[in-house]
Formats: C-alpha cells, structure tokens, sequence
C-alpha cells in the first residue's frame, strides 16, 4: 500500500538544503518530485520480505532445475509504504516499509575456501548458513533427524549422488550484497497479515484436521521471511566419488585447498604458487570429478572460466536484477493471533515427518539405479521380488509360496519367517506403519509395529541395511523391529520367524494389551504390585504382591511363545510357529469386538468389549486365589459362554 503526504515539504526541504536554497535548482526540482509527487521506490526484489516459507521443501542453494528457493510461498504479512520523510530512506532516495527498515549494503566478496560437504547433516548446517531462524525464535520442526529442508529436490539428489555413494562435494559460496530489509522486533510492534491469508488463518485455526492444516502450509508455508538480504549469490561445486577422494589424500593433497587454488581468487594469477596450482589441477583432471555453477541474481558470466574476470562480470549486474540470498524467519503464528501456537507446532512436526518420507520414496524412484532396498508407507513386495542393496550383506526374498527369506550374498540363509503358507502373497508395509504379508490366506505374518501398537509412533520405512539386518523404523528415525541378521549373521532362535522388538516400539501402557499386541515369553503387564508373567514354558501366571493368584494350567517345552488378544476378545498364546497352545476359557469365544485386555493393581486381569463392559477376567479381584480356576470367567459382555 502506498501513502502520499505533502505536508512540511518546504520545512524538510530547508532542512535539506538550507533556507537559501533555490527553489528552482535541479536538487530541488529532484527532491520535490520524489516526495511532493511519490516516486520514491522500494528496494528491488524488497516483495520477499513477509512472503510465506516453506522450512520442510525450501532450499536456499535453490532448485536443481531453476535455480530459485522451492520454500517460497504466497505472501502473509502486508507490505505498507508512506512517502512521508520518516518512511524514507536516510538518503531520500529509497521507501522504507512501515514497521520496518531497508538499507543498503553493498559488498561483494568471492570465496577463497573450499568448504566440504559429506553426509545430509553437512548439507542441512551449509543450508542453514542462508535460511534459519531469527534470533530468539525456536522451531517446531524435529530435530535430531533434522527435518529442515529435507523434502527439498536439491536434498534429495544430494542424498543418493553423495550421501549414498560415499562422494563427497567440495562447496565455494560467493555473495554480492546490495540492500537489507526487515521488520522491527519489540513492544507495539504489530504486523498486519495480507487478506487471504487472514481469512485462511482463521478457518484453519479453528481445525485440529491434518489435511487441513498440511494444504494451507503448502500455500502459505510454516514460517514467513521476517528479513532479507538481496543481492547475488555464487556456488562453484564440485563433486568427487570415493575412489578419487582416496588416491588424492593417499598422495598427501589437501583437497579443498587444491579446490580452491584451482578454481577460486586469483587461479589463473602469476601471485599464487605455480607448482601448487598445476599439482592441483593435474590431481582434479585425472579424478572422476564433476563440477557445477550456479548463479542467484544478477546476469550469468560471460567471461570463460571461474576466476576473479568471471565473478566481476557477474557482480556488476547484481545491483539491477538482485534476488533474496540470505533470510531469517519467524514461525506463521506471529502473523496471526487465530493460529494456536500449540496446534500449529503439532502439526507442523506431522507435517515434517510426512513430507519428508514422501521425499524419500520421491528420490528413490527418481534413481532407479539399482536394486531398491526400502519400503515406504503403502508400498508393497510382489512374490518372487527382492530388496537387495549394492555391496551390502543380505537380500531380503518374497517366496512364491508367501514365505519372507533373509540370506547372505552367498545364497546362505539367515532368517524366514514361519507358519503357514500363502501363495501369491504380497509383504506390504501399510500406512500404519505394520509391516505384514498378505495374500489369499489372510495375514501369516506382520511385525506389529503400527502407531496403534507402538506409542501412536508415525511410519516411517522398511529398510535392508548395508550391514545385513532388515528393519521398520518409525517416521523419527527411532528403530522399531529388527530381523537380527546384522554383520551377515544367522538369527538367534528367539528372533527366527518372529524378529525382535526395538525400543522404538514401546506398548503405550505397560499394563494394557491391546488387540493384535503380543506379550512375549519372558515379558510381563505390571500394575502396582501385581504381574502377569509369560514364561518361556507358555505359563501365564498372575501374582499380586509377590503371591500366585492365577496361572493357565500349561507346561510347554521351552521355547517362544507369544500372548496375544484377537479382535473378538479372545485370549490365545502361540508358538513360535503360530500355532495355538492356549485359549482362554477353555476356547469358548465371544462374538463381540474388544478393546482391550488390561491388569489392575488389585491384581485382577480383565478383557472388555468396545462398550467397556466385561468379556472374561481372571477372577481374582481383590487379590483373591484362584489356581483352580486355569479357565476364568466370562463376563456380561460376552454373548457366549459362561457369565460371572
């Protein structure tokens, strides 16, 4: 929005150019026009100040195609100017916004270091160098497995053409600074959000829906640019593969200094050491090397070569084409009171993790240069398929006949699963993040690590790793289930068919059992002081304060077994083989859908139905003995068998 004022001209003139001055001179004429008439401009390129970021798909080196920011997103914070003097630049040429300030900067500078980059952490700090947060803000997006910038092209193709290959890329990063802008901080500061995304803002904020929420992130972004720097930027890339990196180092040369005497200040100059240069540049000749520039702002070079000739022609056209190269951010919420920061930092972890594994399976398929060796949300196996990963210790095999096969690259094998067969199955990993295999059988097989079993845990990927193992994790990187066969190892008997729990997968309540949960042998419920144990001789045994109250009457042979409640409430123990060795209530079953099983600390164990009502229990409420009781007793909400 642009404001006129005409009054005082003649005061600010005088202040100007003295009370003398000739009101007809040409510096007259020239201020007079710019205020009196309101021809004073912003800053060029000043439009991305306030306009919406998207932190999970930005990327501040820009898209590998076009070259600009992919976070950039519609604007959320009005941009107003007033031609009065105290919304003017210092020097009367140039509007600042109100609420804010514009400056000018200029200064230019060409990198003479070559800065390393190896793995996505790397990456994501050298990003974070042009795009982060203003100081004193903190971000909602996860960390640990930093989600910034991680559903961005550019950190896809960083991931599999170096991180995955074991490359490494060589970064020097020039800027061209021209002007600054930004908003000021403080009390009685209040920024004014554009109309749409006022609008937008408050029907979201009324919405505790995902859907709703991830659509007006992808219009408006999750953070918006609270000052911005304009101007060029320069990156000068190279990217080296590992056998190259490991004959350069064995022969004693510093890479990145021969990087940079070959391609930074002062390369082609008769001042830099002539024998450092040509060993520089005979080294990068011979390795398998493949270098790259790109430019942000400004006009492309059109002087050959990479030297101080080629970023001079460059600089000299930033002023008049400059482009937002370095900028802070503040969360969207500052923009709007009807966002609530609680919802909007929930929904912004959700959406980091979703995007960011969509990304995954994006740059995976994008590859396709070899054998794939993941599974993400949705994604299936056929039979007769492998995942398999190039110079790794396993490959993973759907059997025709419906059987999951873990083998060494010999052929030897690790790891099956066991139970029955299912022909012209398929092993799924379902957006729940449970990964099963499925066929004209039914379900034989499935790991039980869906976020309804697993601390609402988000999926993640199933994925063979180069050490051998196959393994579910959680969309936070948290290790859910592993098959054990990591080094290239045969599984231990526990593990053989079933696998092994990780600590990502932790039951929600330590004394529930939910459907489709299993309680393995060795493994207790506890509330208070009372224990349902399942032995490794199939035995559930029930005590409260250190006393056996109930147990199930079995005595198997040692081995695995598992406890598990089915959906229409019954209680059964299976082998490792799946078979059934136990059912509850001497296998009367009742026809209605449960919710859950749980131990209380009076040591009685109870199974309900959806309605809460009671299915079966041990009985032994109140700590009472029931050792003669092995069968229990039905409840009111079973339709079946005997009430108690």
């Amino acid at each position: 929005m642009l404001r006129s004022a005409n009054h005082d001209k003649q005061k600010q003139l005088a202040s100007v150019l003295g009370p003398e001055a000739d009101a007809t001179s040409p510096a007259t004429k020239d201020l007079t026009m710019r205020e009196g008439l309101g021809e004073n401009l912003p800053y060029p390129s000043v439009d991305y100040l306030g306009v919406g970021y998207d932190l999970i798909h930005g990327n501040p080196s820009g898209d590998p195609d076009t070259q600009i920011d992919p976070g950039f997103r519609s604007p959320v914070v009005r941009l107003e100017w007033d031609q009065t003097g105290d919304h003017v630049s210092r020097d009367m040429r140039f509007l600042q916004p109100l609420g804010g300030y514009a400056l000018p900067e200029y200064s230019c500078h060409m990198s003479s270091t070559a800065v390393e980059i190896s793995s996505e952490s790397d990456y994501q700090k050298s990003l974070e160098v042009d795009a982060s947060l203003e100081v004193g803000y903190q971000s909602p997006v996860p960390t640990g497995g930093n989600a910034s910038f991680s559903a961005s092209a550019g950190f896809g193709r960083f991931s599999q053409e170096v991180a995955a290959k074991g490359s490494e890329r060589f970064q020097m990063t020039s800027y061209c600074l021209q002007f600054v802008a930004g908003f000021n901080k403080g009390a009685g500061q209040k920024l004014e959000p554009v109309e749409h995304f006022a609008a937008l803002a408050r029907e979201v904020g009324q919405s505790k829906e995902e859907g709703q929420w991830f659509d007006f992130f992808k219009q408006y972004g999750t953070h918006f640019i609270s000052k911005v720097h304009l101007g060029g930027k320069m990156i000068f890339e190279v990217t080296i593969d590992r056998s190259s990196l490991e004959s350069m180092r064995s022969s004693n040369l510093d890479v990145s200094a021969a990087i940079a005497a070959s391609f930074g200040p002062g390369s082609g100059s008769a001042n830099v050491n002539i024998a450092m240069q040509q060993a520089s540049k005979d080294a990068l000749s011979k390795s398998k090397a493949e270098t790259k520039t790109f430019v942000l702002g400004g006009l492309p070079p059109t002087t050959a070569g990479n030297g101080e000739s080629a970023f001079g022609a460059w600089a000299a056209t930033v002023r008049e084409s400059a482009m937002p190269i370095r900028y802070s951010l503040r969360e969207i919420t500052e923009a709007s009171s009807d966002l609530d920061p609680k919802t909007y930092a929930d929904m912004v972890a959700r959406y980091a993790k979703i995007e960011a594994i969509k990304a995954q399976m994006q740059a995976e398929e994008r590859a396709n240069s070899g054998p794939s060796s993941s599974l993400f949300p949705g994604q299936q196996l056929a039979s007769g398929k492998t995942l398999a990963r190039a110079g790794g210790k396993g490959v993973v095999r759907l059997s025709e006949d419906g059987y999951l096969w873990i083998e060494d690259k010999f052929g030897n094998q690790l790891w099956r699963t066991l139970g029955k067969a299912n022909p012209g199955a398929v092993l799924k990993y379902d957006k729940t993040g449970n990964l099963l295999i499925e066929g004209p059988n039914g379900i034989t097989w499935q790991t039980h690590t869906g976020f309804d079993t697993c601390s609402n845990a988000p999926p993640g990927k199933v994925e063979l790793l180069d050490n051998g193992d196959f393994v579910v994790k959680s969309g936070e990187g948290t290790l859910m289930w592993s098959a054990g066969t990591a080094g290239g190892r045969k599984a231990d008997d526990h593990a053989q068919g079933s696998g092994v729990m990780r600590d990502g997968c932790k039951p929600q309540h330590s004394d529930i059992l939910f459907p489709g949960q299993r309680l393995w042998s060795g493994h207790s419920l506890v509330a208070g002081l009372a224990s349902l144990h399942l032995a490794h001789t199939g035995r559930l045994i029930l005590k409260g304060n250190n006393q056996e109250l109930w147990n199930n009457d079995l005595r198997k042979t040692s081995g695995k077994y598992y406890l598990t409640l089915t959906k229409l409430g019954q209680l059964q123990i299976l082998d490792a083989d799946d078979r059934i060795v136990w059912l509850n209530g001497d296998g009367r079953q009742c026809l209605t859908k449960a919710r859950k099983a749980q131990l209380f600390g009076d040591a009685n164990f109870i199974v309900y139905d959806k309605q809460d009502e009671h299915i079966w229990s041990t009985d032994t409420f109140s700590s009472t003995s029931r050792i003669d009781h092995p069968e229990g007793l039905f409840g009111s909400g079973c339709k079946t068998g005997r009430r108690w």
